[in-house]
């Protein structure tokens, strides 16, 4: 059909206007002149009109059928064409994932799934586990529940086991990991089912992804043996079954939650590691990001910063670039910590505060993190009010039991600064496990309480023998970082006990210890107990030698601090020791 001569007395008549001399494209001059012209037409025409064009673009640009998905499921809508809506909805869907638009990804995963035809099972199963994994990246939990109910309402209704099973392991994993759904009992009632049902039909691959989903549950709910055992026959089971993204996702978690909980350190970073090598050749952004934040943790406790802000920054980057939240919250945690322990307030400061008031909005598990690394902070600058607020928030909202000794101990730690020490002792003595593997990924509010009472019952031996035991762990464990602390508060008991050579070396032991990892935060606190120990010995000129080089390194702290927290940053380290020097020049 020849347009030309009817196209150029429309845009004679100013109706439309040509956009290319070089090419027949149109637009409409009005928008009110283009709606009249197509609902003058009737139904059946633009039905037809939409399929023609549809069919065109298709004929046009086979190798842009990606880019022009969401517009031939436009066009395919309007045609009343179910089978090239769920062809190309599914494709817009996939397209929008790979380039991190995670809301039109939403949008047209949903309107496939809205098709009135008859789809396979496989084909279901993928969309289904597509829109609720969209749904968990950006955060939308309940989304994501109601998701994975409708898909297991749907197997029922075909009397489609294996349907239902792949729905039993997504809404399992809510459940299994610290997302505001989560529920240790609920999460092992329907995995016991769904592993039941997984070996009657035989499904191996689906064992496989239950084992890790036991795991994970065990995992956050403390116990890392049993969290290890099902780990590892996730790991057995994918690699035999040549399932190279379960085997990296049971490698990640296999890592973090069972090796490290466990204090198999190398193991665990072995773990990690094999799993980063196989997000990266998958190209599995989340997982990725997830890694690298874990790692960070690792190399913070180990007390590598450089390499753990390194990984924290880039999981944070690829999080945001996502739109992942969790990814987001975690990244800033981890920088924001590792700044904690260089001395950087201000960055901790702003790091931990945005990611404590993100996993507040989205009701993360994450918020105790976020909250027991802020009240640190907050304790650190005298900020007390502040830090007990945060404390008795998070610690109301949510409990993951592999997360609730530290935080705990946060709040009592907070409360304990405040005056209200009767409230302390009790949270403490009542939820507090002082055993190492029960603050494995937090150790230092438990380290800092448990010497605070100490300290106030006047049982030094008792501390000297607890730390003791806590810095053979430790070391052996390679925690590098809080190993410092540790040795720090039993010279601290040994001082007490009056046993000045013993505090004295271990001292010097924790000082060479912080000089090599940088540990800028404990560094003035150890130097001003050495001044202690002189000054108990009556060695005054080094006594004021090390309470001097204390004070320029809280000098030095101080200047980065933001200037209406500073007076009560220098008050809290006045408090901590720099106020026994007094003594020594009078």
């Amino acid at each position: 059909m020849d347009v030309t001569q009817p196209l150029a007395r429309l845009e004679t008549t100013e109706l439309i206007r040509r956009l290319d001399e070089l090419d027949l494209a149109y637009l409409f001059k009005h928008a009110l002149v283009q709606d009249t012209a197509y609902t003058s037409l009737l139904k059946n025409e633009r039905k037809r009109l939409h399929r023609l064009i549809g069919a065109t673009l298709e004929r046009a640009y086979p190798d842009a059928l990606d880019e022009n998905a969401a517009r031939l499921t436009q066009h395919y809508i309007e045609a009343g064409d179910d089978a090239k809506i769920f062809q190309y909805a599914l494709r817009a869907g996939d397209y929008a994932a790979r380039v991190n638009a995670n809301a039109e990804a939403i949008l047209f995963y949903t309107r496939a799934l809205q098709v009135k035809m008859a789809v396979g099972s496989d084909a279901l199963r993928a969309l289904y586990t597509k829109l609720g994994r969209m749904y968990e990246v950006t955060g939308d939990y309940a989304r994501a529940l109601e998701t994975y109910q409708q898909f297991a309402e749907r197997g029922d209704a075909q009397n489609d086991a294996p349907m239902k099973l792949h729905a039993w392991m997504q809404r399992a994993t809510l459940y299994a990991t610290p997302t505001p759904l989560f529920d240790p009992a609920q999460g092992q009632m329907i995995l016991d089912e769904a592993l039941t049902l997984a070996r009657a039909l035989n499904d191996r691959a689906a064992q496989a992804k239950l084992f890790w989903n036991l795991s994970l549950l065990h995992g956050f709910s403390s116990r890392p043996e049993s969290a290890t055992e099902y780990g590892e026959q996730a790991v057995a089971l994918a690699r035999e079954l040549n399932l190279k993204e379960q085997l990296a996702y049971a490698l990640n978690d296999l890592g973090t939650f069972g090796y490290f909980q466990q204090g198999r350190i190398a193991e665990g970073r072995a773990a990690t590691l094999a799993a980063r090598a196989l997000f990266e050749e998958l190209g599995n952004l989340p997982m990725l990001a997830d890694n690298l934040n874990n790692s960070a943790i690792f190399f913070n406790l180990a007390g590598d910063y450089k390499q753990g802000y390194a990984d924290a920054a880039r999981g944070h980057e690829i999080s945001v670039t996502i739109g992942n939240v969790w990814g987001e919250t975690l990244g800033d945690t981890g920088m924001g910590a590792i700044c904690f322990e260089r001395g950087e307030m201000a960055e901790a400061l702003t790091r931990l505060e945005r990611a404590y008031h993100l996993a507040v909005k989205q009701h993360l598990g994450l918020m105790l993190i976020s909250a027991t690394n802020l009240a640190m902070v907050y304790a650190e600058l005298g900020q007390i009010a502040r830090g007990v607020e945060v404390m008795e928030l998070a610690t109301s909202k949510m409990d993951i039991p592999l997360y609730h000794t530290p935080s705990r101990a946060a709040l009592a730690h907070l409360l304990w600064l405040d005056g209200q020490r009767e409230r302390a002792a009790s949270i403490a003595n009542e939820t507090c496990v002082f055993v190492p593997r029960a603050f494995m990924f937090m150790p230092l509010m438990v380290i800092t309480l448990r010497a605070e009472l100490f300290d106030a019952e006047g049982t030094h031996a008792d501390a000297v023998a607890l730390f003791q035991n806590w810095a053979e762990f430790m070391h052996g464990a390679g925690l590098k970082s809080h190993l410092s602390d540790v040795l720090y508060y039993l010279a601290r008991a040994q001082i007490k006990l009056g046993v000045w050579t013993e505090a004295e070396k271990l001292l010097h032991d924790a000082l060479a210890r912080v000089n090599g990892i940088g540990c800028a935060r404990l560094r003035w606190k150890i130097l001003a107990a050495l001044g202690e120990v002189c000054a108990g010995r009556g060695e005054g000129e080094r006594a004021r030698g090390y309470f001097g080089e204390a004070r320029e390194n809280v000098e030095r702290i101080a200047a980065g601090v933001p200037e209406e927290y500073r007076a009560g940053f220098l008050e809290r380290c006045a408090a901590n020791g720099l106020k026994t020097d007094k003594r020594i020049n009078r």
